[in-house]
């Protein structure tokens, strides 16, 4: 019951907030903002809930639910007023999750989403999440906090790890001459490491190299997660050595692939 206190009844009547609505993380006293008067006369401290209706009594962190609340307060002169009113509580829903993460030294700076970060508000509809890198030295091993946030006031902490990159690629030049078996990787000294320390395969780009040419060629060494280091291939005249069995002493001479197949030493 409502009224104006000017009209001059004794009969005593309520003041307040009316119907409610909260989340199950408020907490809303069932008492606040209900007040009673009698004439001019404050009589609000002898307020009294005649039916909680499952509401809790303290106010904390309700369940969720409609709930009917019923008041009465008495005057001195023991007149009765009544009232009702009914709190909502709904389901929060809000959420803030995230991950930890681990990188590389040198490696892109980490977004939200390689947190697998991901927020609702209270009525469950998704926010942006944002992150706070303040404290992160990427120059720096180590594990740093990395905070984030939302709009509405949420905060998570996870930890961002920065490890040691041991990205590795190795080789050495090589000299081959002309009719020897192309070379492989192998011959190269080749070996790679990825940023963990596993070993790569290597493989070797050819594109450049005119094996039926002398010359000192470039050959690109390469691996799966994009190293590569640039060698070289020096390709020489095929040198033979032939025996002069008269005086039994070495006799050299150059033989090149154009060289027909009967020539002979003289």
């Amino acid at each position: 019951m409502f009224a104006n206190p000017s009209d001059g009844t004794r009969t005593p009547y309520f003041r307040g907030v009316g119907n409610q609505t909260i989340y199950n993380t408020d907490t809303l006293n069932p008492l606040e903002g209900i007040n009673a008067y009698n004439g001019n006369t404050d009589i609000s401290d002898k307020i009294k809930i005649t039916d909680y209706d499952g509401y809790t009594v303290d106010g904390k962190n309700p369940p969720a639910g409609k709930y009917t609340l019923k008041y009465s307060v008495t005057s001195d002169s023991n007149e009765v007023a009544y009232y009702t009113r009914v709190i909502t509580v709904l389901e929060n829903k809000q959420s803030i999750n995230g991950s930890d993460f681990s990188m590389h030294e040198g490696d892109k700076q980490p977004t939200v989403s390689d947190f697998k970060a991901s927020a609702t508000d209270k009525n469950g509809t998704p926010l942006d999440v944002m992150a706070d890198f303040s404290k992160v030295d990427f120059k720096k091993i180590g594990t740093y906090d990395v905070v984030l946030n939302t709009i509405d006031g949420q905060s998570k902490t996870v930890k961002l790890t920065i490890t040691e990159n041991k990205q590795s690629i190795n080789g050495s030049d090589f000299s081959m001459h002309i009719g020897d078996k192309q070379p492989t990787v192998s011959d190269f000294k080749a070996s790679a490491t990825d940023k963990n320390g596993t070993p790569l395969d290597v493989m070797a780009d050819f594109s450049k190299v005119d094996f039926k040419k002398i010359g000192t060629y470039d050959v690109v060494l390469n691996t799966i997660d994009g190293q590569s280091k640039t060698v070289k291939i020096t390709i020489k005249n095929n040198k033979h050595t032939g025996i002069d069995h008269n005086n039994n002493k070495d006799k050299s001479c150059l033989l090149y692939t154009s060289d027909a197949a009967d020539d002979r030493i003289s």
